[in-house]
């Protein structure tokens, strides 16, 4: 039996990075029906501490020191106990995977296929993700080793690189990004223009939608919220509309206070479902821009600078570029001819492309 490995940022909380895991190993098994296909279990120590280590516990305004939540937190500092994410851990556990312990097992383990991405794995500016190496291919013992929409996140050429990039990038016997700025970089690291294209982030490759495994969500007429980030006249404009409209304003996952209700421990499988009966969204994130072109949902995206990278090419190719500034306002979105059977058709046409590669290199075919 052929077995099919997929490297990614694992078991890490947060609601894009499972649902684009999820995504991948669920369509790389609908393309190889006959093989095994697993994750790896394996995040870099420096990274797993982000997360899970114990940390002093900071109010992030005055209304924390009335929380009992920002309380408990200093009880589980002072008690020994490190944070847990009980939802993400049942969601990362429904997925077949593989248990690695340390970077040394996973040097020593022999692959057959292994698959790099998807997610900003290969940014190199976040210290706190550790600067691995085997993200990017090095160390790691394979017969085929295929990317799929890796992303060097918010990093552009010119940036510094550590010196493994180049020699992992030289490893891979096929290459995929997800944004173009991640293309631009390959083509520089290995000083040719690179066959490596462009392919959608696997969110949008899957259809969540016929998924039995999303819930639909047991809420009606709201404004779902994704992100913290959103320009005060922005968040005085939704509010407003929300009251004209009689729509509730939920926060899913990342939840502003300025929500009327926010879900901040929902579970990531009824985190996706939030999205298919939203009357409107509004996120600065990237997945959240996903989800919500996904389900076809009017959304306000704020593309704050880290995410600036990851949405341009997408952004671009379904001709909603100009749309989504920096100071992009509701009346503009709710004005917007949302032509959603021309987007869709865009969207089936980089699906099948993106789908394209994957079966080609997934059947050892050259990718043209």
């Amino acid at each position: 039996m052929q077995k099919i490995h997929i490297l990614t940022f694992w078991a890490v909380p947060n609601y894009g990075a499972f649902a684009q895991a999820y995504a991948l190993s669920q369509v790389v098994r609908l393309i190889k029906p006959d093989a095994e296909v697993k994750h790896i279990a394996y995040l870099h120590p420096k990274h797993i501490n982000l997360y899970f280590g114990k940390k002093i516990p900071k109010p992030h305004n005055a209304k924390d020191f009335i929380r009992l939540s920002y309380y408990r937190n200093w009880i589980r500092y002072f008690t020994g106990s490190a944070p847990t994410y009980p939802h993400f851990a049942k969601a990362w556990n429904a997925i077949p995977h593989i248990d690695i312990a340390s970077p040394d097992i996973l040097e020593k383990m022999q692959w057959d296929i292994l698959i790099t991405g998807s997610d900003a794995i290969w940014e190199y500016s976040i210290k706190a993700f550790g600067d691995d190496v085997h993200l990017i291919g090095n160390r790691m013992k394979c017969r085929r080793l295929i990317s799929y929409a890796a992303s060097f996140g918010d990093m552009n050429t010119g940036d510094h690189f550590p010196d493994f990039v180049k020699s992992g990038l030289e490893k891979y016997d096929a290459l995929s990004v997800r944004d173009l700025s991640s293309y631009e970089i390959v083509c520089e690291q290995l000083q040719r223009n690179a066959e490596c294209p462009i392919v959608l982030d696997p969110s949008l490759l899957f259809n969540f939608q016929q998924d039995k495994g999303i819930p639909a969500p047991p809420y009606e007429r709201y404004i779902l919220v994704y992100g913290n980030s959103f320009p005060a006249p922005l968040v005085e404009e939704v509010k407003l509309y929300a009251r004209q409209k009689g729509l509730h304003i939920i926060g899913a996952g990342l939840a502003p206070e300025w929500c009327d209700m926010r879900l901040t421990d929902i579970e990531p499988t009824a985190w996706i479902g939030m999205f298919s009966k939203a009357d409107l969204v509004v996120t600065c994130t990237f997945h959240g821009l996903m989800f919500s072109l996904s389900y076809n949902r009017t959304v306000v995206f704020c593309p704050i600078a880290y995410v600036k990278n990851r949405s341009r090419w997408l952004l671009s190719q379904l001709g909603l570029d100009a749309l989504y500034r920096t100071d992009t306002t509701l009346a503009e979105v709710l004005e917007y001819e949302w032509e959603w059977e021309c987007i869709n058709d865009r969207l089936h046409k980089l699906r099948d492309s993106s789908l394209s590669f994957l079966k080609k290199v997934l059947a050892n075919e050259k990718y043209i």
